[in-house]
């Protein structure tokens, strides 16, 4: 899993999208830009990608804060932040 963020003229913030593959990732931004007209108005400068860092990598999502969780046996993926850390 990887962490695609797109900059876009016009919009403060990046556009992260987490995804398995470069392909994913673009498919799930033009569906975004398909349903927003304020996307559609917006150019595509930058497109980077980064590796998500076990235990410090966080998303916020429905108002909750999960971080990212990977072992060394290959378990991965992002489990609820409980307290500070």
């Amino acid at each position: 899993m990887r962490l695609y963020r797109y900059r876009l003229r016009g919009i403060p913030k990046p556009i992260i999208i987490a995804a398995d593959s470069r392909e994913k990732a673009r498919f799930i931004m033009a569906g975004l830009i398909a349903r927003s007209e304020t996307l559609q108005k917006s150019e595509i400068l930058d497109e980077t990608v980064e590796r998500p860092i076990s235990g410090v990598t966080t998303l916020k999502h429905g108002g909750e804060e999960f971080v990212w969780h990977a072992d060394r046996n290959g378990t991965q993926g992002w489990r609820k932040r409980i307290g500070n850390g």
